[in-house]
This record gives structure tokens, sequence and C-alpha cells, in this order.
């Protein structure tokens, strides 16, 4: 799947870094609530480890963005 901050270079300028941050909050917001109902240590440590991975190239998004 691809992510809009894996692709922050086809964001028109007037809506970043707004549309970056609303759209990675939600996408974490509801990992979480994944991870709440995950019964599984496997499946808890994927989901924690996509968020990771995730949240760096959001990160990496916002940094090219700001400089």
């Amino acid at each position: 799947m691809t992510y809009i901050w894996n692709r922050a270079d086809r964001v028109p300028e007037k809506y970043k870094p707004h549309v970056l941050d609303e759209s990675f909050k939600y996408w974490e917001d509801r990992k979480k609530t994944e991870l709440k109902s995950m019964k599984s240590e496997r499946g808890k440590k994927k989901i924690l480890n996509a968020i990771k991975r995730q949240r760096q190239n959001y990160e990496d998004a916002v940094a090219k963005y700001n400089a």
C-alpha cells in the first residue's frame, strides 16, 4: 500500500504539511485501534513495526518539506 507521506512530492505545496500530518495521524490511530484488538504477539509486533517504519517515512517527508 502506498501512503501520501511516501509520495509527498505529489501533494500541492499549499496543502503541505497539513495533509501529511492529518493523513498520518488518521492512519496511525487506525493502526493503534487494530493493535488493541490483536490477540497474537506476532500480530502485535507486525503492527508496531509497520507504525515505526511509516513514522520514519512520514518524518523524512516532513523534513524534506521543511528544508
